[in-house]
């Protein structure tokens, strides 16, 4: 299936549908709502986002209780994670790295609290924090020592994507591509054996990356 996550649950949603948005503006508002939900983002957050598209908080507390109507484990899973969090004043993330939360007697009753929204952030950020560093520490550690002379460097990352320079040759850029490869795709035993796929873009500039086949 090739639809577009945030375009189909739009439309799932029935979001913006008497109104004369693009798809492409539809869209991105859609992906707001939905990250924004399983981040644990306010509707005052969300009107925030939204606030070029005139959204109020009345609007963004239904857009909020459809997606529960559509999903409701995703709320079930919410109060679970926030019953265990209020019981050990924190959180812990997929590696084991614990977030001490100092909650109060408002974030018992209030699931968008500031101190909640923490929370259920940590769980979500959180993981996507430990598979980089895991995987950035494992590219170091095992690829950088062998090929730093040949050219290779780790430039930068940018949310879930990590820059480097390879060296030209073909068959050194074949055999750090594979090697690069292998150390995202196979279980990393810190994050419990999970599996994880990437794809590939190359190109002499940022500007100018294409995506290609592995």
């Amino acid at each position: 299936m090739n639809e577009d996550i945030y375009t189909e649950f739009g439309k799932e949603l029935n979001l913006f549908d008497n109104t004369d948005l693009s798809d492409h503006i539809k869209r991105e508002a859609s992906k707001v709502i939905c990250l924004g939900m399983i981040y644990g983002l306010s509707n005052y957050g969300i009107v925030r986002q939204l606030s070029s598209l005139g959204i109020d908080v009345d609007e963004s507390h239904d857009f909020r209780q459809s997606f529960y109507d559509i999903c409701p484990e995703l709320r079930e899973g919410q109060y679970r994670t926030l019953k265990y969090a209020h019981a050990v004043n924190g959180i812990y993330t997929i590696s084991g790295r614990f977030r001490q939360i100092k909650f109060t007697s408002n974030d018992y009753d209030n699931l968008l609290s500031r101190n909640n929204r923490i929370a259920l952030n940590t769980v979500i950020q959180g993981a996507c924090g430990d598979i980089m560093r895991i995987v950035l520490n494992k590219v170091e550690k095992e690829i950088e020592p062998r090929y730093k002379e040949y050219g290779f460097a780790l430039l930068s990352t940018i949310h879930d994507e990590i820059n480097i320079s390879i060296p030209k040759s073909e068959s050194l850029f074949n055999e750090i591509l594979k090697e690069i490869i292998s150390i995202i795709t196979k279980p990393i035993d810190q994050l419990q054996d999970l599996r994880f796929g990437c794809s590939v873009s190359i190109g002499e500039s940022w500007g100018a990356l294409s995506p290609i086949n592995i």
